[in-house]
């Protein structure tokens, strides 16, 4: 199992999703951070399991129950998150974090 790192956006864009599900339900806001979790420790076992983006070595992985994707680098000595991207809002905003 890969360690993992998220890039600070990334980390303020899982609290900002899960700030919204809690208005609508506190269940709903932890099955949002419950599946952000699964997707990670999907990627840090399975580094590969992501289908590739046309960015050099980034790869993405859709979260089930939820419209995000969760935009991942693969490194030699870590996963790096990128971004956890709404479905809907602003495709590739997160390519400057590479």
């Amino acid at each position: 199992m890969k360690r993992v790192r998220f890039h600070p956006e990334a980390r303020a864009e899982v609290r900002a999703a899960a700030e919204f599900y809690r208005t609508v339900s506190r269940g709903l806001a932890a099955g949002f951070v419950s599946e952000v979790r699964s997707a990670v420790d999907r990627v840090s076992r399975l580094p590969s399991s992501g289908a590739h983006l046309a960015t050099g070595g980034v790869r993405r992985v859709v979260l089930g129950r939820f419209p995000f994707n969760l935009i991942y680098r693969d490194t030699d000595e870590l996963m790096y998150v990128v971004a956890v991207m709404h479905q809907r809002r602003r495709p590739g905003y997160w390519r400057d974090r590479l």
